[in-house]
């Protein structure tokens, strides 16, 4: 947490960032990002969460994708009407 929080801190001093969370089910890695999400929130940062299912992992820009059909409030639209 102490590595995410330093992360945030230089985010919000405008270094852009992007952190990877990875690892085996169980080891606690959506439970570190809901506590970020919930410091940067608090700090008055906009916050955007994706996931990617395994079944997905190997599609390229996939995540990549998701973000930015939320981020640009299409994530509900099937593909020809985000277009």
């Amino acid at each position: 947490m102490n590595t995410v929080s330093g992360i945030l801190e230089q985010a919000i001093t405008g270094a852009g960032c992007v952190v990877g969370v990875a690892g085996p089910p169980g080891i606690g890695k959506s439970r570190i990002m809901r506590e970020v999400m919930t410091l940067a929130t608090g700090r008055g940062v906009e916050v955007f969460n994706v996931a990617c299912e395994s079944h997905t992992r190997e599609v390229p820009f996939h995540a990549v994708a998701r973000l930015l059909r939320t981020v640009f409030g299409v994530a509900d639209l099937d593909e020809p009407q985000a277009e």
